[in-house]
């Protein structure tokens, strides 16, 4: 089911896109040597545990460099924190997440005329972690810090994405992701600096 609802959406701004080129024209969003930064705010991130609450959403921001008029290469930094409160016995445990993903990206921009800009691509990064524990005891209110605590996992962190940019303006617009980075979905502001 959800295959056939990606299938689906994935057609339909396929044919949007191509019906928007053909009525308006074709002047291009995405060229060689435009420079375009996507900032935004992540929906569901891979990081979060089940019980978790989010203390920092998941914020990225990226800069791109046209090196055609269709191939980008791109640089993301991404963040996102979280934590969670639990109580057992005379103990509340309080244990806090962050995350880092850095990330180098290559996209194609299939279609890229009027305001619209679609592409999909493919990136290599690292994916840094930290967490830390503290326990509360109810009864004296003493803080013990967990000494085991602070461990900062972290690996390769490979990514695919699709994603679409429609700008207002030639340089100010909105942009919509999804694939696998700090967010499964993301959307935010973009801004073309040339």
């Amino acid at each position: 089911m959800k295959k056939s609802v990606l299938i689906l959406i994935t057609f339909l701004s396929f044919s949007f896109a191509y019906a928007q080129g053909k009525r308006f024209g074709t002047k291009i969003t995405f060229d060689q040597g435009t420079f375009v930064s996507n900032i935004g705010v992540g929906v569901i991130s891979p990081y979060w545990l089940t019980n978790n609450k989010i203390s920092v959403p998941p914020l990225s921001i990226s800069l791109e460099y046209g090196i055609t008029k269709r191939i980008g290469l791109s640089l993301l930094a991404a963040y996102s924190a979280s934590f969670e409160n639990r109580e057992v016995d005379i103990y509340t445990y309080t244990n806090t997440y962050s995350y880092i993903t850095t990330q180098l990206r290559g996209a194609y921009h299939f279609i890229n005329r009027d305001n619209i800009d679609l592409y999909a691509g493919l990136g290599i990064g690292y994916s840094f972690g930290s967490s830390s524990t503290n326990y509360t005891d109810k009864v004296s209110s003493i803080v013990i810090a967990d000494p085991y605590s602070g461990q900062k996992p972290g690996g390769i962190a490979p990514t695919i994405f699709f994603g679409g940019r429609y700008y207002f303006t030639k340089q100010i617009g909105v942009f919509g992701e999804v694939g696998y980075a700090i967010s499964y979905i993301s959307a935010g502001l973009v801004i073309r600096l040339q």
